[in-house]
This record gives C-alpha cells, sequence and structure tokens, in this order.
C-alpha cells in the first residue's frame, strides 16, 4: 500500500500573504486541520490549526498585540515541511510522521503538491481493521482543567499533554472538551480584540457535549466514533468522571508496532 492509494486530493492552498482569517475560514469550509502555503506553485510552507491556535497565547508571536486573523501566513508558517512522494509506503510516511511528530505530510510529485496524507487518512485505511482490545489497554492519562483557568495554562497544558484539555467540574464530571480546533476558530477574537484586559477562561471555548467511551468498550468502539465525529480522541470515562484519553496517535502507534 503506497500514499496514494489514501491520500487526499485535491488540496486546497494558501499564499504567503494571505491572511490567518483566509486559512481558517478555508480550513472550516473544507473540513481540514492544514494548509500547503505555495508560491510560484511551489510549496514554501505548512499551516495548521495548532498554529493558528496556539497564537492566541500572550506569550507568543510579537504580532499578539493586534487580532491574529489579520495577521499574514508568512508570520505564522512552518517552513520547509516535510513531504512525500506519491509512491511512498503508508508505513514509511508513518515512520515519518512520528519522527518528526507531526499530523499530515504534502506530497510532492515534480516539485508540485499533489495530495496530502494525513493520520486521518490512516485511521480510516484497513491498517486499523486488525486492532482488537478493550479501551482499558490503549488508553493514556488525560490533560485536566477547570473552567476557569486561563487559555494560556490551556494551551501549556496542551502543549505537554496529549492534545486535547478535558474540563472537568470539583466532582470530576466531564464538563467539556477543548481541541486546537477550538481555539483556531474561537469565534470571538472580535471581543478578544475590543477587550484585551478581560482574559478568557477555558469555560468560553470549551465544546460540550464529549464524546466518551468506557474503560471495557472495544477500542474499535473508540476508532468508529472518531471517524464519525470527525475528531482525533475520545474521552475515557467510568460514572462521568475522566480517566484517561485514547488518541488518534495511541491508534497509530499499535498500528505499526
Amino acid at each position: 500500500m503506497i500514499v496514494s492509494d489514501s491520500m487526499s486530493s485535491p488540496v486546497y492552498v494558501a499564499s504567503p500573504t494571505d491572511t490567518v482569517a483566509y486559512a481558517r475560514n478555508l480550513m472550516l469550509k473544507r473540513h481540514v486541520s492544514r494548509i500547503p502555503v505555495v508560491e510560484n506553485n511551489r510549496l514554501v510552507g505548512m499551516v495548521t490549526k495548532k498554529d493558528i491556535g496556539y497564537s492566541l497565547q500572550k506569550k507568543g508571536p510579537v504580532w499578539r498585540n493586534r487580532s491574529p486573523d489579520s495577521a499574514l501566513l508568512n508570520t505564522l508558517m512552518s517552513t520547509d515541511p516535510v513531504t512525500v512522494s506519491p509512491g511512498t509506503g503508508v508505513r514509511d510516511a508513518i515512520s515519518i510522521m512520528k519522527s518528526h511528530e507531526i499530523s499530515g505530510l504534502p506530497v510532492v510529485e515534480q516539485g508540485m503538491v499533489v495530495g496530502i496524507y494525513t493520520k486521518t487518512d490512516i485511521l480510516s485505511s484497513d491498517l486499523v481493521v486488525t486492532l482488537k482490545g478493550k479501551v482499558r489497554h490503549y488508553m493514556n492519562p488525560p490533560s485536566l482543567v477547570s473552567g476557569d483557568h486561563s487559555l494560556d495554562h490551556v494551551i501549556d497544558c496542551m502543549r505537554t499533554g496529549p492534545g486535547k484539555v478535558f474540563v472537568t467540574g470539583e466532582d470530576g464530571m466531564v464538563a467539556g472538551v477543548i481541541s486546537e480546533t477550538n481555539l483556531a476558530f474561537y469565534q470571538v477574537r472580535n471581543e478578544i480584540e475590543r477587550h484585551k484586559e478581560d482574559d478568557k477562561t477555558a469555560s468560553h471555548v470549551m465544546t460540550s457535549p464529549v464524546i466518551c467511551v468506557s474503560p471495557d468498550d472495544k477500542i474499535k468502539e473508540a476508532v468508529r466514533l472518531m471517524q464519525q465525529h470527525r475528531i482525533t480522541s475520545v474521552c475515557v470515562t467510568h460514572k462521568g468522571c475522566v480517566k484517561g484519553i485514547v488518541t488518534r496517535n495511541d491508534i497509530i502507534h499499535e498500528v505499526i508496532r
């Protein structure tokens, strides 16, 4: 099996002088998490939901004091992105993603971007069909915050943890989840711009209800829910309390073992 068998194509691209708002809206419209940045038909960078979401952190880029939406992609994008060719083997592509700690690879042929291969494509592949066992054997410790934690704290948890952050009440019950998508598509950016003195908190950006499984569910149920809801992780709960998280990365790690 090679990358061209399951890569996404056509690819939606942007230019270095397009704005963050343009890339964010393109992601939202096309249901994608990353946009290749192309200049003169050549790949020069990549911008992801994570890049946009993390721009909300106060100790972030120097343009933090103005609306992130107005910034140009050349101030935010990752340069010299790692690429693969259409004929690259799927397992080789997965190994490249793992070694570079990235979730997607532009597929380049003769210098042109012809597709993109992501961990979502892997999750939908036949490689996952062989997985067996219960959720408890795949889950990992979650990152937890309270509703009044700051966005800076939430982003710090995202950087050091499994990516998603669960918001819990004092009783330990799950109240919401915060993902890179929540930050990147935060709908009150104009309000942030007008009221910089008002610190927004986890409760302002979280999504609820949370997609959950139990520790004793089969791992295939977790995969099904990720595919159905277009999410990259599920919360593991017991009697409403958060016990762990299963991520797309956990699934892929087992696939390539």
